[in-house]
């Protein structure tokens, strides 16, 4: 199993919202309908009665606030459901910004070194305190304000780097067999979730996450790509775990010719059409890497170019998540997501529990899996697949 990429932005803040967000296909964010409707539940009278017990009884203090969040938490729970989620006012806000693609932090994505167990650098976030930090891709962090990462472990090393914003944290960076410190001061910035280049004439394009920055980002790289004469493109959504439907969307509708792209399965069994495509499309001949981190929107992405008879799926068997979440806001800025529909791709074919087969099955080795994030055009050997079947039409 290949090591988690991490965020060092909302991730680092809050855990919980890390794991609701996994794998995660949002419809939309709105006020909470049921709002003003639950004073008179009969449900609520156990809530009472347990409150009472505890301010009589219990032997701590605790505020009703607290009381009503573990109430939710609860409720939550109560439904089995890995998706649903209920969120603190605070910890709304940070799901809000993360699905607009707004980060704060250093802004780079990381994972553990498989050798070292330093925080090895995937990526530098354009734009980020990071950057202007003097931060690159394949850095390893070895301390943090001057304790040795090997010393505090891997996950205390990633929540020390996160802090206040306005704040510099000094870290300690291995790079090219010298060690050096770098000072980045802690702040907001935009998240890098495409990254792109050219091997030799095809234009590879990486989508790491689908939120609203991405749309633009995304853009841009398809505009450069093709200024630079990309005869087709490979579009690798490996290890990207989902994220809106509106970015998804606004993404496949430049990829696709006219009709139905998404559609939705309800409680009752309605069935609805949520989007359609343009005529307009990107006339190239095109492959999606994929995995079994791939998810939700991300697989969406993959499961509409093939069904559009756009291009081939090349990699692994992708997570299978295909059900979305609504995210109701409540009274008091606090917010539950909860798992309302089906979601189903061009086909009509619901992939939830099963994921994609991809066309051509690429299995890394075990070699390869653990140095995943250190393989290149190169040496990856499902990029290799997919340039074979763009070059073989």
């Amino acid at each position: 199993m290949k090591e988690k990429r991490i965020s060092l932005s909302v991730l680092i803040s809050c855990v919980i919202i890390t794991a609701a967000l996994t794998a995660g296909l949002i419809l939309c964010l709105v006020p909470n309908p049921l709002r003003g409707r639950l004073t008179n539940s009969d449900s609520l009278s156990k809530y009472y009665e347990i409150k009472s017990l505890i301010d009589d009884y219990f032997v701590e203090e605790i505020s009703d606030g607290e009381l009503a969040d573990g109430m939710a938490l609860g409720a939550i729970y109560s439904l089995d459901d890995r998706y649903s989620a209920y969120f603190t006012a605070e910890e709304y806000s940070k799901v809000l910004d993360n699905n607009e693609g707004l980060g704060a932090g250093i802004g780079v994505d990381v994972t553990k070194h498989p050798d070292t167990g330093n925080i090895y650098v995937i990526n530098v976030y354009n734009g980020s305190p990071a950057e202007a930090a003097g931060f690159k891709s394949g850095d390893s962090i070895v301390s943090v304000d001057g304790k040795n990462v090997a010393d505090l472990g891997f996950d205390s090393a990633v929540a020390l780097i996160g802090g206040k914003e306005g704040t510099v944290c000094k870290i300690g960076v291995l790079r090219d067999g010298e060690e050096t410190v770098l000072e980045p001061v802690r702040g907001r910035y935009v998240m890098t979730s495409v990254y792109y280049h050219m091997i030799d004439t095809v234009g590879y394009i990486q989508i790491t996450d689908f939120n609203t920055a991405t749309v633009a980002q995304f853009k841009d790289a398809v505009a450069d790509v093709t200024d630079k004469g990309a005869t087709a493109l490979i579009f690798d959504v490996r290890q990207n775990s989902g994220g809106t439907l509106d970015s998804v969307e606004k993404i496949l509708d430049i990829i696709l010719p006219e009709g139905d792209v998404v559609s939705a399965t309800y409680k009752n069994g309605n069935k609805k059409v949520l989007f359609s495509s343009d005529k307009n499309e990107i006339d190239l001949p095109m492959t999606v890497l994929c995995n079994e981190k791939t998810a939700s929107a991300a697989e969406l992405f993959a499961a509409a170019i093939r069904d559009f008879g756009k291009g081939k799926l090349v990699g692994e068997t992708t997570y299978g998540k295909g059900v979305m979440q609504r995210t109701f806001g409540l009274s008091d800025g606090s917010a539950v997501r909860l798992t309302i529909a089906y979601f189903n791709p061009p086909s009509g074919i619901n992939f939830n529990g099963e994921g994609l087969t991809p066309d051509v099955s690429v299995e890394l080795t075990d070699d390869q899996d653990k140095y995943y994030y250190f393989l290149d055009d190169q040496t990856d050997p499902v990029i290799a697949s997919a340039l074979k079947v763009l070059e073989n039409g």
